[in-house]
């Protein structure tokens, strides 16, 4: 598997080949000394979306999905897009901040259902 380093400094981590790809979607696993700490899923349609960001609780809150995040809008620039949407639980906090740090802004607050089966 191909792996390319990313990052600055003392942070350093793997973003192992992308595990999954179709025509406008990405799944990248990024990885620390060999062991999977997060992923991060988007789309390459007319407008990007980054569909989930993962990083485990242990790693969080130390600048991990922050250069996750630049890395991924980055790339995007590089490939012209210009827009990038996300949507975060209004109960996130730690992500809202995160997102609003790097330049993202709030455009729309929906209520969700979610619904639940047991057998």
């Amino acid at each position: 598997m191909k792996e390319e380093d990313i990052g600055r400094g003392v942070m350093r981590f793997n973003v192992c080949s992308t595990i999954y790809q179709d025509e406008d979607s990405n799944c990248l696993v990024v990885k620390e000394e060999n062991k999977i700490i997060g992923f991060v899923q988007w789309t390459e349609k007319r407008i990007s979306e980054i569909i989930d960001i993962m990083v485990l609780p242990e790693r969080q809150n130390k600048g991990y999905g922050k250069e996750i995040l630049n890395q991924i809008l980055t790339g995007l620039r590089s490939k012209r897009f210009r827009k990038v949407r996300l949507g975060v639980f209004k109960s996130n906090l730690t992500a809202g901040h995160l997102y609003e740090k790097i330049g993202f802004k709030p455009i729309q607050m929906i209520i969700a259902m979610f619904w639940v089966r047991n057998e």
